[in-house]
């Protein structure tokens, strides 16, 4: 037999075995969460957005007490911060306010988890005890404070912060860099199908992104990388012809009992881009002040900087439409009407020629017929030029 040979002895065996049980010892001393913290990825190393970036986001939002994880859904997260089981405002605020400060620090999980631990035990709102669920009046053993639930609450807010702001920089600069590369961690804690999606390239407005733009689950630590034309080519690769797909399940809220289609490798309430719909909003706020400036002419120049920034996104141009659509004397009530997430969803999709979701159809269907007509019509026009 050709090639190089190995000699193995009885004593490299020994000193083989002899490592293997010391590593084995210094595995086990470390807890289940300090091995979770020397593998975790900084939220802020997932996406190339600085702590001070991030924080838009995060203080937009207001307070709302919750009992279940099911009672908000989706967008409802994007304007509001929630914790489940704590109910008290105070405490409430005490948390976001913790979180706040973490975000614009860039604090790490163990530092914040120092803070915070000390204030809910003071609170009473740490271990277990019974509470009465206000949806059904009975009483449960809930669950509150631990430190599994801090990680979860700390990297679920951290990490879709700095996707948030990541996603408005993709927006401003995607003339020149068109393309996303998902970025997985790659390590023993990656998701099988996050692993799998690893290296996938498409560009920025592509629809896959609008439910697989990280992070796409709890605990998620994936990321994008932003690249030009250029950078495909010095590195070596391609756009990928398709994007992955992995099916479909069905997800029943148990709270409501309304059932949805979620991509498979997505948890519920992930399946969806809160960067693109946090910049809907902001140009939403931005259309609404330059409505109000007194000078035709600085209106004008402002409206039209707002157009340049807008019309980059399929999402932008869908509200670029929908807002022009609502400018009359009735604005207020048709711009908050027209701006309804499932609404913008519907005209970005059929600007892609793409299918709308079935939420989206329903928020389309809700107008009336004259709205539904305008609105087709200006899409056509769109679509024509």
């Amino acid at each position: 037999m050709s090639g190089v040979s190995f000699r193995v002895t009885l004593a490299d065996i020994v000193l083989a075995v002899a490592i293997s049980r010391q590593a084995e010892r210094q595995l086990a001393a470390v807890g289940a969460g300090d091995l979770a913290e020397f593998l975790e990825v900084p939220a802020a190393a997932a996406f190339d957005v600085t702590p001070a970036a991030a924080l838009a986001f995060f203080r937009a939002k207001g307070l709302r007490p919750t009992f279940s994880y099911a009672d908000m859904e989706g967008a409802a997260h994007d304007h509001a911060f929630a914790v489940a089981k704590l109910m008290d405002l105070d405490l409430l605020a005490k948390v976001r306010d913790s979180l706040d400060e973490a975000v614009a620090a860039g604090t790490p999980f163990g530092e914040w988890k120092k803070t915070v631990e000390p204030t809910l035990r003071a609170a009473g709102w740490w271990g277990e005890r019974p509470m009465t669920d206000p949806a059904t009046g009975e009483t449960v053993q809930a669950r509150l404070g631990s430190a599994s639930r801090l990680e979860t609450i700390f990297r679920t807010n951290m990490q879709q912060a700095y996707a948030v702001e990541a996603w408005r920089g993709i927006a401003e600069t995607a003339d020149g860099a068109p393309f996303l590369m998902y970025d997985a961690v790659d390590d023993l804690r990656t998701r099988p199908l996050h692993r799998a999606w690893d290296g996938t390239v498409l560009r920025w407005d592509h629809p896959w992104w609008k439910t697989h733009f990280p992070p796409c689950g709890y605990q998620c630590r994936c990321g994008v990388v932003q690249l030009s034309a250029d950078d495909l080519a010095t590195m070596g690769i391609a756009e990928s012809a398709e994007p992955p797909d992995d099916g479909t399940y069905r997800w029943r809220n148990p709270r409501t009992s309304i059932t949805q289609t979620i991509p498979d490798g997505i948890d519920p309430g992930f399946d969806r881009n809160p960067g693109a719909a946090f910049v809907v909003q902001l140009e939403r706020l931005a259309r609404e002040k330059i409505a109000q400036i007194a000078s035709p002419e600085t209106r004008a120049a402002a409206e039209a900087g707002l157009a340049s920034v807008a019309r980059r996104t399929f999402t932008g141009r869908a509200a670029s439409i929908l807002a022009d659509l609502a400018d009359d004397v009735q604005r207020a009530g048709r711009l908050a009407k027209f701006m309804a997430a499932g609404v913008v969803e519907y005209v970005a999709a059929s600007l892609q020629r793409a299918a709308p979701s079935a939420e989206a159809e329903v928020a389309f269907a809700a107008l009336s017929e004259a709205d539904r007509r305008e609105i087709q019509r200006r899409i056509a026009a769109e679509l024509a030029d």
